[in-house]
């Protein structure tokens, strides 16, 4: 496990990590243009090269998977590797560069049904290396213009959509009118999955073309879930899991339309700012971040840590990032004083491992408390700061599934579940989270995955 006790040092180590990080990734996206436009202007191999060494090869006349983000999609790269297929991985950063490249017209190109020199040299390059399929793991993601640029007859472009478990009223709206301003590109994506029938009705409820291409299959790394053992003595453990989120996370950012009265709007907001003055410094920033449920999360969870030492505490976060570390030591120092010595902070990938070993998960709006209710393992969700506004109740992800859970309003919630351990398992509850992760995630219990998604394939391409 990568786990970090957070001191000033060790913070001041990382946050020179990040300039250099910073530093490298500038230099890595100069070094892409070049190769972009070197490659294009004196028709040079260079591009060729880098294309053919970010394949993995399993035999050249293979079938070529490109996975979009990459990075989402390690259970697609998983699956592809166990099959005759080869795998296209190619970072972000480069992606971003390729856009750039094709020009700021791009979009307008697409719309009319034109390419230009540039796209048609990049596909006579991905040709020789039989590209067959482009995955990408959501709608709305800006790389998408990758698969909708080089879709062909005989190249499909599929998106298996993550984002399908949050209903709230203001997300659901938003969702309609994304889908309504971007309804050109669907036509241009051969198939759509949905893990839930209820986004996919939400998705192509009214086009009966959109029907005919959408389908659901849940996440394909649940395939494993079912094999693992349960936490039927989850009261023997000695640890409590914080499946953190970010203000933006809280708040609802996809498709908001405050977003335009923001500059880059990114997971955190202003809230260094925020903890430093108790003020916003955008008036429209409340709408878009929920500051005070990302901090009072992080103390409820902080605090119980100081009063329970005999107990290991875990956030663990949903990727490596140094602002939100630094940020999470930036909270406890200013509201309790001092950090707790059995609080750990982890952005590995071992998240049933996590499960398995806690008597407790908490978090907020994730399909990981629904994962810990099918593996037996009690669950709470942080519903606090904005979370308590009625004024806010459309933005909720999950205020339809509040009866499934314990709820966690304040500090004295979480230190109540943590004295009454041994009591906290509720067969009603866990037979509650156990529909709704079957219902909205995977009926794993019904569905073999894999063999849904590879029937998919082999009639896609």
């Amino acid at each position: 496990m990568i786990s970090i006790k957070i001191d000033l040092n060790s913070y001041i180590q990382k946050f020179n990590q990040s300039f250099q990080d910073l530093v490298i990734n500038k230099f890595k996206a100069r070094l892409y243009k070049y190769i972009l436009v070197l490659s294009y202007n004196f028709d040079l191999s260079i591009l060729d090269n880098f294309i053919k060494k970010k394949i993995i090869f399993k035999k050249l006349n293979y079938p070529t998977v490109w996975l979009l983000n990459y990075e989402r999609s390690l259970a697609e790269k998983e699956f592809f590797q166990k099959k005759n297929y080869n795998i296209l991985l190619i970072e972000n950063l480069f992606l971003k560069e390729l856009i750039l490249f094709f020009g700021e017209d791009i979009y307008k190109k697409v719309k009319n049904k034109k390419c230009n020199g540039k796209v048609k040299f990049l596909r006579s390059i991905l040709n020789k290396y039989n590209l067959r399929l482009i995955i990408s793991p959501a709608l709305h993601y800006k790389i998408n213009l990758v698969g909708y640029l080089f879709r062909k007859k005989d190249i499909k472009f599929l998106i298996y959509h993550r984002e399908c478990y949050n209903f709230s009223k203001n997300h659901i709206k938003g969702f309609k009118t994304f889908l309504k301003d971007n309804n050109f590109y669907w036509k241009l994506v051969d198939c759509f999955i949905f893990h839930n029938e209820f986004y996919k009705k939400l998705f192509s409820n009214n086009s009966k073309i959109l029907k005919n291409k959408t389908k659901v299959i849940g996440p394909l790394r649940f395939s494993k879930l079912k094999f693992l053992k349960k936490n039927n003595n989850y009261n023997q453990k000695r640890k409590i899991t914080f499946f953190a989120f970010t203000p933006s996370y809280a708040a609802w950012v996809h498709s908001n339309k405050y977003n335009k009265f923001v500059k880059n709007p990114n997971p955190f907001g202003n809230i260094s700012y925020y903890l430093k003055t108790k003020l916003l410094e955008n008036k429209y920033e409340r709408e878009i971040y929920f500051y005070d449920a990302f901090i009072q999360s992080n103390i409820i969870f902080a605090e119980n840590a100081l009063m329970f030492p005999e107990y290991e505490f875990e956030i663990k976060l949903k990727w490596k990032d140094e602002r939100w570390i630094g940020l999470i030591y930036k909270i406890i120092k200013i509201k309790l004083g001092k950090y707790p010595k059995n609080l750990v902070i982890s952005y590995d990938s071992n998240v049933w491992s996590k499960i398995q070993n806690s008597f407790l998960i908490c978090g907020y709006g994730s399909t990981t408390l629904l994962e810990a209710g099918y593996l037996k393992t009690p669950s709470a969700q942080f519903i606090c700061g904005e979370l308590l506004n009625k004024k806010y109740k459309n933005r909720n992800r999950i205020i339809s599934h509040y009866k499934s859970f314990k709820l966690i309003k304040n500090s004295r919630d979480l230190t109540n579940l943590i004295e009454n351990k041994s009591n906290l398992f509720s067969k009603k509850l866990y037979k509650m989270q156990k529909n709704n992760f079957f219902s909205y995630v995977a009926n794993i219990e019904k569905d073999n995955l894999e063999k849904k998604f590879e029937k998919l394939v082999k009639n896609l391409i």
